[in-house]
């Protein structure tokens, strides 16, 4: 009998199971307590994480570019590009046709800086000087000899898209025959024809023996200082230098045989250019 009593002790102290332990008990509440804690803070990891990235894909997410389609084709323009590192704006855009029939054969959108922006926004009436044909009588800018004036000191690009397949040696041509008729109209002296000839044998090597087919587009640059850039599809195909001489009359009155009093390119990008004013 007196051994027994030792063993029932010594069961107790070992096996607390067996009876009410008020040492055992808070160490399996702790290990409880933590156990729910660390799953707690597993699950708010993980929707953090989630969040997070949801939030960076938003973040990452592009913008989508802003457009404008041009009603007789389809085709459409951004309303921003970016040439010789500066930022262009679109300010119209319509349709080239061709012959009595109308044949369409590209779209275009013709871009500016702010610059020019800003002082076509400036000028009094400036949608009815547009419009209107300068003659030599006018005590005041109008026509095509106001929007020289802009032209020559800021940044011009006409981004064209064929409506229809073609090729290089078609569009040089037009682009040729252009500079040549503003030519006739500017009446330069017979040096200065000679200097703009030259520029323009520059210009022609620029264009490839190949085709163009149509949704593609052929970009021509003016910058302020002057220069004319030729770009396909965003790569240049070539760039004459303004200190050259005749190319300062080319890169501006091809752009200026867009807003032409008489038979300019496309009359329906510059009535665009002039009602968006």
């Amino acid at each position: 009998m007196f051994r027994l009593l030792p063993r029932a002790t010594k069961l107790s102290k070992y096996t607390p199971w067996r009876g009410i332990s008020t040492t055992r008990l808070p160490a399996r509440s702790f290990s409880s307590g933590v156990a729910i804690a660390g799953l707690t803070s597993v699950l708010l990891l993980g929707y953090y994480s989630r969040d997070k990235a949801s939030i960076s894909l938003e973040a990452k997410k592009p913008l989508v570019e802003v457009r404008a389609k041009d009603i007789d084709t389809g085709v459409e323009f951004p309303n921003h590009i970016q040439s010789d590192n500066k930022e262009l704006n679109l300010l119209g855009l319509g349709v080239r046709t061709v012959s009595f029939l109308r044949v369409k054969v590209y779209s275009l959108g013709i871009y500016a800086d702010e610059s020019a922006q800003r002082a076509l926004s400036a000028i009094e009436n400036v949608k009815e000087k547009l419009a209107k044909t300068a003659t030599p009588d006018d005590d005041q800018l109008t026509g095509e000899k106001l929007m020289e004036s802009v032209i020559k000191q800021s940044s011009f690009a006409v981004r064209i898209i064929p409506v229809r397949n073609t090729d290089f040696g078609h569009l040089r041509d037009g682009f040729i025959r252009a500079v040549q008729a503003r030519m006739k109209v500017v009446q330069i002296d017979a040096e200065e024809a000679q200097q703009v000839n030259e520029s323009l044998q520059t210009f022609k090597s620029y264009f490839p023996s190949s085709k163009v087919p149509k949704g593609n587009d052929l970009t021509l640059t003016k910058t302020s200082a002057g220069d004319l850039i030729l770009s396909y599809n965003g790569d240049t195909l070539g760039k004459l230098d303004s200190r050259d001489a005749g190319v300062a009359f080319i890169s501006t009155q091809l752009l200026l045989a867009y807003f032409a009093d008489k038979n300019p390119i496309s009359s329906k990008a510059k009535n665009s250019v002039i009602n968006r004013l």
